[in-house]
């Protein structure tokens, strides 16, 4: 038993490392413009992704009294029950970040 609380410190301490490493990686890449980057093995797919946080209080008194099921306002929920073009006005904050994927060549 001991051993394998050893190997699994130690795989801990490596995952740790590893995602050090990944991350300066990452930030480097994220730097590249959007589309597909190809290495020898694999390729990356880099892309510009928005986050949209809604104002809950705004949501709420914009519904009234329609059944609010939902414990975190998503925008594709949101859609449901108030029109595409009235939206804007219950954002709080936009965020817009980087999105990596990694494949296999």
């Amino acid at each position: 038993m001991k051993k394998l609380i050893d190997q699994f410190g130690e795989l801990d301490e490596q995952i740790k490392e590893l995602t050090k490493k990944k991350n300066k990686i990452k930030k480097k890449l994220e730097k590249l413009d959007p589309g597909k980057h190809l290495g020898d093995k694999h390729y990356i797919i880099l892309s510009e992704e928005e986050k949209v946080e809604y104002d809950v209080i705004k949501v709420a008194h914009a519904l009234k009294k329609e059944t609010l099921k939902v414990v975190k306002v998503i925008g594709t929920e949101l859609k449901k029950y108030i029109p595409k073009t009235k939206l804007g006005q219950y954002i709080k904050s936009r965020t817009t970040y980087k999105k990596i994927r990694v494949g296999r060549i």
